[in-house]
Formats: structure tokens, sequence, C-alpha cells
């Protein structure tokens, strides 16, 4: 769990490329931010995030671009202005090029058409090459499905404080490595009295993975906590702001559902992407389903305010 300071000031520099998508953030800029030559950071930074400063970039701006245009009434370019594309038909291509249709289908109903061909490849990948680990996630998914259930009269609106919380990050796509490291840090902090039975633990997801390719997401895994992080984690703030709870009681749910059964079918609420999907976790017991509260982050329509 020992995270070395320039390790750490990558891990960093995520944070702050993710709350500054609409500025230039050129290679030698982040590299100063982060200590690094340009060449070096480069190489390290691929390293640890698995993609280049560059293609980590856009592809944090695509995804954001992406999840606007399902819900937001401006324009396609101005969107694209706010996420850190400058020229229209450069965007239209790269984006065309990532996701395979153009911004103005997406808008118009292709995202749909998106996370259902990336689910069957995902399931075909998983069924052809995957190991028992990705068998037993197939067996979740499919599991969960069959206790599909309505969420709309379930949803509360709470309005969240900002919130101190140690975590660890990891990149891609979970898997056995970072479940590992998840597990690694419950006892850890277990053990060392740093966490106990009122701890309120947390998963903090910065995009919608619905929307990410061969494993792009970035996320944590972490516990609400006012003190400095111990060594080896690092100390960020859950944005406050308004969220679509549903509270859940030793079961699971998914973010699609609260998009599905409530978000996608009221006119005063929207989606908003700048900040992360949360999941609070009471009472955790390793290897236990725990009570929680899964938060789809939201604000108000600006035809509403």
């Amino acid at each position: 769990m020992i995270i070395d300071p320039r390790t750490r000031r990558i891990l960093q520099l995520t944070s702050l490329i993710e709350h500054s998508l609409a500025e230039p953030l050129t290679l030698s800029d982040m590299a100063r931010y982060a200590c690094y030559s340009p060449f070096h950071f480069e190489r390290v930074f691929a390293g640890l995030v698995g993609a280049t400063p560059a293609d980590f970039v856009r592809q944090r701006r695509l995804v954001r671009v992406a999840a606007r245009l399902r819900y937001d009434l401006d324009s396609v370019f101005d969107i694209a202005l706010d996420c850190g594309f400058t020229n229209a038909s450069s965007f239209s291509r790269i984006f065309r090029q990532h996701f395979g249709f153009s911004p103005r289908d997406w808008r118009h109903g292709a995202w749909y058409d998106f996370m259902w061909q990336s689910h069957q490849k995902q399931l075909h990948s998983i069924q052809t090459e995957g190991n028992t680990r990705s068998r037993e996630w197939l067996a979740w998914q499919a599991a969960l499905q069959q206790t599909r259930f309505n969420v709309t009269s379930r949803i509360r609106i709470h309005q969240l404080a900002p919130t101190r919380y140690w975590h660890m990050r990891h990149f891609r796509s979970w898997d056995e490595r970072a479940r590992k490291e998840q597990l690694r840090m419950v006892c850890s902090l277990q053990e060392s009295h740093q966490a106990n039975e009122d701890s309120i633990w947390c998963s903090v997801m910065h995009n919608d993975n619905g929307l990410t390719l061969n494993g792009t997401d970035m996320f944590d895994w972490g516990i609400l906590a006012n003190e400095v992080a111990p060594e080896g984690l690092m100390h960020s703030t859950l944005p406050g702001g308004y969220y679509a709870s549903l509270d859940i009681f030793k079961s699971d749910c998914i973010s699609q559902w609260l998009h599905e059964d409530w978000l996608d079918k009221q006119s005063v609420w929207t989606f908003d992407p700048s900040r992360p999907y949360i999941t609070l976790f009471y009472n955790l017991r390793v290897n236990e389903l725990s009570n929680g509260r899964h938060m789809v982050p939201i604000r108000r329509r600006l035809d509403q305010r």
C-alpha cells in the first residue's frame, strides 16, 4: 500500500485533470505538476494509468461529452467546447472514431446501441477467454438481473456536504488485483484500529462505466475520514451537491436502474457527469453484502431553476 511521492503526484494529477477538462492540459504542464521531465512523465504515467497522458485526457473528455449529450440541451459544440474540444470538425471525427457514432446520432439514442454492443462484446470475451473471476462476475450479473426491481418509489434526493475520504485509486476495469488490494486495505485499517464497525466505506466511480472502452474506468475504494491519511493512501473530497439516492439492504444494484427507472422519466432533475457516482457501505464485513446507499449525481434542469 506504499505510494511514493511522485506516484502520489500523478494520482493527484488525475484528479486535477478530471476537474480541468476545459483547460489546455499540455504535456509540459502536466509533467511539471508531477515533477518529471516530459519524456519520463509520459512513460511513468502510462505505466501507472494504462494510457498516455494525451490518451487519458482525450478519453476523459469524450466520456464527459458522451454523458452530457445524453441529458443536456446545449448544442453539441457548446458541450464539446466545455469539455476541452476547440475544433468542431476534429471533435466530430474523434468522437465517431471512439464511439462508432456521430455526436448527433449519439444524442438521438445511439448511446443505447453503443452500451448494448459493448456489453455483448464483453460477454463474448469473458465466455471465450475469461478467467475464473471473470466468469464469477458474469454469474453475478446474471443473478443480479434476476432480482431486477423498479427503483422509482425508493429514490430519495439527498444533498451531500463535501466529505473527506481516504482511498486508493484504480484504472482500467475492476479485476482480481483490485479486489485483493481492496481487501488488504480493509483488513489493514481494521487491524490498526483506524476503522471499526461504525466506519463508512465508499466506492467512487468517476464515470459511467457503460461509456468506457477496454477498461478505461477511474474509480476509488475508500473510507470516510477527516484525519491525515495513513501512508499509502490518498486523501480527497467527495464533492457536495444533490444526489439521487437508493438505500440498499444486503443487496446489490447498478446505476443503470436509477437512470432507466427514474432519471430518464422525470423533468426536474438531470444527470451531473462532473461529479462521481458514490456508493456508501455501512457495517462492512469482508466478503459479505452490507447495507448502504447508492448515489447518482444530479442537478436541477436549467429550465427548472
